[in-house]
């Protein structure tokens, strides 16, 4: 993730660009777990004991059966999608270090 999102930023921007990166990611984050608990206790209204125990593990279930198809489908999307190469201009690029031309 943070290398797509640094790959074609100018050097003086990757700090923004992770930023933006980690902030998407954290946001994702949240409003994932919020959705999944949701999901996960569905069904779960006015039971106890075991009924609930039952509930909950079929509630549990089925964000991991939900997540292992969203880890899927970002896959494919990524396989397929097709690769974006950008020239970086000669000013952006680094400086090979003396050590490696000495």
């Amino acid at each position: 993730m943070w290398i797509a999102a640094a790959t074609g930023t100018a050097t003086h921007e990757q700090g923004v660009a992770n930023g933006i990166a980690s902030t998407a990611l954290n946001i994702g984050n949240t409003i994932g777990l919020a959705v999944f608990t949701v999901i996960a206790d569905l069904g779960t209204d006015g039971k106890t004991g075991q009924a609930l125990r039952a509930a909950t593990a079929d509630g549990e279930f089925l964000v991991i059966l939900l997540t292992a198809a969203g880890m899927i489908a970002g896959l494919l999307i990524t396989l397929t999608l097709p690769r974006l190469r950008r020239d970086v201009p000669a000013t952006e690029r680094p400086e090979p270090s003396r050590a490696a031309t000495g």
